[in-house]
């Protein structure tokens, strides 16, 4: 079963903890990070957990970092994750509908970055079927917009942004 709930002071640990015990790097001040953000209501951070274990998480900013999403005033889905012995089980799937639901509160769109490298190709597959599309900017390299015959290096870096409209 999977419950949700907002991060709470004290989750940063276990947040992780769990990533390390697979092999990422995601340290214990990104999470502080998120909680303080939380509470100045800038931000809202949902934790999954799957029969009780933290499966995984994901953002949404109020504000988004990228500049298309700011001037629209269209909050952002940031930095959805889930362990990989949870994923299949229908994590994300939750955690987008509650971020989405949140957005849809306060906004008509929803945005999201998802990275072009092949680790990326169930995300950007979930996205497409939840709805979202490009939108019609190009690819970003750390927020850079890039044209013809850029040089670039593909990495998580990589992204194209793409929104969703709320459905009537």
């Amino acid at each position: 079963m999977i419950e949700l709930r907002q991060i709470q002071q004290g989750d940063e640990q276990l947040i992780s903890n769990a990533f390390l015990d697979q092999g990422w790097n995601k340290p214990v001040e990104q999470y502080l990070n998120y909680i303080e953000r939380n509470n100045n209501n800038e931000i809202i951070t949902i934790l999954a957990f799957y029969d009780g274990e933290f499966a995984g998480y994901g953002n949404l900013f109020y504000k988004s970092d990228y500049i298309e999403f700011q001037e629209q005033n269209i909050p952002e889905v940031v930095d959805l994750n889930t362990l990989i012995k949870f994923r299949g089980k229908g994590i994300a799937t939750a955690i987008m509908n509650e971020l989405e639901k949140r957005a849809f509160e306060t906004s008509s769109k929803v945005g999201i970055g998802v990275g072009l490298i092949k680790d990326y190709g169930p995300a950007q597959a979930m996205y497409a079927k939840r709805g979202y599309v490009p939108n019609a900017k190009g690819i970003y390299y750390n927020d850079k917009n890039i044209g013809y015959f850029d040089s670039i290096q593909a990495d998580d870096s990589l992204v194209l942004y793409m929104v969703k409209k709320k459905e009537r």
